[in-house]
């Protein structure tokens, strides 16, 4: 497989599929680090592509690259504003990226501020998506990229969660309820204040079924109902 032309392809999947393998084109010296220095700006114009996936996903890959030098910060930063923009229209694959993005220096905490209201909408927002914005929650916490003061206001629109009229949320929001105890977002008077919901859930008939469609350990819910 010619990894360089896939790495300049013209279709921007094949070609972000190419750089997500860098690690492995690396370690396996199929091409060196000069090598891909050299194709950059083949993976910079992933950044400005029109299609926001291609986009987000290429930022994904970003603090890789970044890491190991074979771009530089220079090189992105023109590329931010549809990042930013991305964040401010409420894209969910967007802030899913955000703690890593941080962590790499790529964007600021003054970034993530100018845009810390649509994260608060989305805590409160569509139920599918609230499960996983709220998994973001501990290291955002832990990131400073949002305060305890603002979470503690809206805990009751993950508890919610648990009563909504759809089985699948409600599997999902007691896992995602047990990592929020384990990182002090969620207290052990709120989980007692619902645990007779959280016992009918999972005596539900269906529960065994989604821990193995999940594969998920009912072990991990032990804290939920022994307090």
């Amino acid at each position: 497989m010619d990894y360089k032309q896939l790495l300049i392809a013209s279709n921007p999947f094949d070609r972000l599929d190419a750089w997500f393998k860098t690690k492995w084109i690396l370690d396996n010296n199929v091409l060196t680090k000069e090598d891909l220095i050299g194709l950059k700006e083949k993976f910079l114009e992933l950044l400005n592509d029109s299609d926001e996936t291609v986009r987000l996903h290429a930022w994904q890959q970003t603090p890789f690259l970044l890491e190991n030098g074979i771009i530089d910060y220079s090189d992105i930063d023109k590329y931010k504003t549809n990042l930013i923009l991305s964040l401010k229209d409420g894209s969910l694959e967007a802030w899913l990226l955000v703690n890593d993005l941080y962590l790499g220096k790529i964007i600021t905490k003054e970034d993530v501020d100018n845009v810390i209201n649509t994260f608060i909408s989305m805590l409160k927002g569509n139920e599918l998506d609230r499960i996983a914005v709220w998994s973001l929650v501990p290291n955002m916490l832990k990131n400073s990229l949002i305060s305890a003061e603002i979470i503690m206001d809206l805990k009751k629109y993950v508890l919610d969660l648990l009563d909504f009229d759809d089985y699948n949320i409600q599997f999902n929001v007691l896992f995602l309820i047990v990592d929020l105890y384990r990182s002090k977002v969620i207290t052990r008077d709120e989980i007692q204040s619902r645990v007779d919901k959280i016992k009918e859930i999972m005596s539900d008939e269906r529960f065994n079924e989604f821990l193995r469609l999940y594969e998920k350990n009912s072990r991990d819910l032990d804290e939920l109902i022994i307090m």
